[in-house]
């Protein structure tokens, strides 16, 4: 490919021009559409807030050859059923995370867990993950969003 011949060089040096305003209408419509799906979207299926934002446990265990299949038998087996994602996390670590649960069924996982994989509970990495660090991070982001839109009306004199 010659020097120049690219649609950014053309672009670059002007021999090549896009009429932005002229077809302004329709970027207005692409972008109105655009829109529209993604708001329609999530009133349809809603946000699938991870762990971070509800709160639940997780358990990462550390074992060659177990496979996401067996962790899930296993998690179901304790009668957790809701709120389960099995992951495979590299060649050799399965993790497995659910909803809120008690002592007792997260001692229930924990020992099923040791059982099927030949492993000591104390090697299961545990952790128990309450919804207060997803509530911080929507609070700043909100705090964050009012003042840019607070900037921009200060900045270009836009009314709200």
């Amino acid at each position: 490919m010659a020097h120049g011949t690219t649609l950014g060089a053309r672009l670059y040096s002007g021999e090549t021009s896009f009429e932005f305003i002229a077809t302004r209408k329709r970027w207005y419509a692409i972008s109105t559409l655009l829109l529209v799906l993604s708001i329609g979207t999530i009133a349809f299926q809603g946000l699938h807030l991870g762990i971070e934002f509800k709160g639940g446990s997780s358990y990462t265990i550390t074992k060659a050859g177990a496979t996401v299949e067996e962790a899930r038998s296993v998690v179901e087996s304790t009668g957790v059923s809701s709120e389960l994602i099995v992951q495979s996390v590299g060649s050799d670590k399965i993790r497995i995370q659910t909803g809120s649960l008690t002592t007792a069924q997260s001692n229930a996982i924990q020992d099923a867990l040791a059982a099927k994989f030949a492993i000591s509970v104390e090697s299961i990495d545990t952790q128990i993950i309450g919804p207060s660090w997803g509530e911080e991070i929507t609070k700043k982001s909100a705090i964050r969003s009012i003042r840019i839109l607070d900037c921009g009306n200060a900045l270009f004199g836009y009314d709200l």
